[in-house]
């Protein structure tokens, strides 16, 4: 046997030893999807967290900036519905309701199919990103379901399980609330498409308070992996945020 099939059929055992054991891993760790009982129970507990972490403040925080894993920065003038993603060199304004908008990247505005690719990145980033910044706002949004869910592993509380049938990136997401004694989240176990892993759970820690009076978590711990939020302020207006300043101009321009 020559030294390359020996180094071939290594590197094939390899493979299959890892991949072997990645699908051991997903399947012990994960676990089946709970089913709930929805009304008013459900309802109350989602209203409860969402008093909590003051919703109600949310909805006056107009503009918010953050950095979501150190791979976007977000400014959000949430009562036009525009996004500024800020990704190395490359500037993204978009509509978000039109998903039109400008792309520069070293200086160099993009046209064409390559602007179109670029403003479907930053409506992706900006529907991942700011889920993660405040998912509790939507509980009670469109195609938005709610159960009550006697939690296994805790007996005797209950968690509240929110499922979406429509809108963001992946509709059909499952999300299990853990909640505190305050009705603070601490954290969520996921079922949705874009993780291997079922029913992972994910804290939810280091909350803050913005300006405004709302209150948003900044660290998120999966196994091996965190999530963190950075640089997060929010403001009753976009000149709060900016000084004055309208970084959208650009997108009016024409």
């Amino acid at each position: 046997m020559t030294l390359f099939r020996k180094i071939t059929i290594g590197i094939v055992l390899f493979l299959g030893i890892i991949t072997s054991g990645t699908c051991i891993a997903v399947r012990v760790m994960g676990s089946k999807r709970p089913t709930g009982v929805s009304g008013s129970e459900a309802d109350a507990l989602a209203r409860r967290i969402q008093a909590a972490v003051e919703t109600e403040a949310w909805a006056k925080t107009r503009a918010v900036q953050w950095t979501f894993r150190q791979r976007h920065s977000h400014l959000w003038d949430r009562r036009r519905m525009l996004d500024r993603i800020v990704k190395g060199d490359e500037t993204i304004l978009i509509d978000l309701t039109t998903r039109r908008g400008t792309v520069t990247q070293k200086g160099r505005a993009l046209a064409g199919a390559e602007l179109d690719a670029r403003l479907q990145y930053g409506w992706a980033a900006w529907a991942n990103d700011s889920f993660w910044l405040n998912p509790i706002d939507k509980m009670f949004d469109e195609g938005v379901s709610r159960e009550a869910v006697a939690l296994e592993d805790e007996p005797g509380r209950t968690g509240l399980m929110v499922s979406y049938s429509k809108g963001g990136m992946t509709p059909g997401d499952a999300y299990l609330w853990i909640v505190d004694s305050n009705a603070v989240p601490v954290a969520w176990r996921m079922w949705v498409q874009v993780f291997p892993v079922a029913g992972i759970r994910v804290s939810w820690e280091d909350w803050i308070t913005l300006s405004t009076g709302a209150k948003v978590a900044t660290r998120h711990e999966l196994p091996a992996v965190s999530v963190n939020i950075t640089d997060v302020a929010g403001a009753e207006t976009l000149e709060g945020l900016t000084g004055g300043n309208d970084p959208f101009t650009p997108l009016f321009a024409h």
